[in-house]
């Protein structure tokens, strides 16, 4: 039996950033019903209104399910004595080639000297070469990559034994 070691949440919920998008959706589609009713601006222009606030919530309402999309990679990390799981997927770790901090560098399009934004990852690799990208935006790095060392190490010593 897997004893888990512990389990990090992503920090970032997508429903705070999802709220405006679907609340702009919402208001664009109620602006585009009363303005259709509206019958003091002549056809043409509330013909042409009616398709930019119908094209206006489409794209509001893609927007959204981006975010929804993105907050969907980022799922539960649960290091265990044996494996490590993110989400449904559990990666054991005779199958875990290794991981690694990945640092991005945003650099001025101006001057390549001055470096805008940095942000850093955790990469795991499994052997079949399939990568796991744990942000720090959403994890909590530092802790994480802690708690991953020392269970990687502790299993390493008892597979030796």
């Amino acid at each position: 039996m897997e004893q888990i070691i512990e389990v990090f949440e992503p920090l970032k919920s997508p429903w705070r950033e999802m709220a405006l998008p679907l609340l702009s959706a919402v208001l664009l589609v109620i602006a585009q019903v009363l303005q259709l009713r509206n019958k003091n601006i002549e056809r043409n222009r509330r013909i042409v209104f009616s398709m930019l606030l119908f094209f206006g919530a489409v794209i509001a309402l893609l927007s959204a399910g981006g975010i929804a999309i993105n907050a969907y990679k980022f799922q539960r990390v649960t290091v265990s004595t044996s494996a490590v799981s993110i989400g449904k997927k559990e990666i054991p770790y005779s199958n875990l080639r290794g991981y690694l901090i990945r640092e991005d560098r945003e650099q001025s399009w101006v001057n390549s000297d001055i470096q805008k934004k940095a942000v850093r990852s955790l990469v795991l690799e499994e052997k079949n070469g399939k990568t796991y990208l744990l942000p720090e935006e959403y994890y909590e790095l530092s802790h994480l990559i802690a708690t991953l060392d020392a269970a990687f190490s502790q299993w390493k010593e008892v597979g030796r034994q």
